[in-house]
């Protein structure tokens, strides 16, 4: 495209005029209808940023606490359905995390 604008002087020209006509036209558009949307969104950003770091403390706890269970008298049974449960848990942030 550039060689082609290059090429030809008059399409130059012309593309040159428009954009200088109307890029003091457009560029306020765009900001004035950006402006609005930019609060919204930063706040969403931190809002998933705060819920995320919740998830991750809550699964670092979790995994302490199933550490210390391990470690623990536990029945075989009672061990497995905690493994089942932390894993099944661990599964589900994972899913919101790679959806955030």
């Amino acid at each position: 495209m550039l060689w082609a604008l290059l090429s030809r002087p008059l399409s130059l020209l012309v593309t040159i005029a428009g954009v200088s006509l109307l890029a003091p036209v457009l560029l306020p558009l765009t900001a004035a209808l950006i402006k609005p949307l930019v609060k919204p969104v930063t706040k969403l950003y931190l809002d998933i940023a705060e819920e995320m770091g919740e998830v991750v403390e809550e699964r670092e706890k979790r995994k302490a606490g199933a550490a210390a269970k391990a470690k623990g008298p536990l029945k075989k049974e009672a061990r497995d359905q905690d493994a089942k449960e932390i894993k099944a848990g661990a599964a589900i942030l994972d899913k919101v995390g790679k959806i955030l």
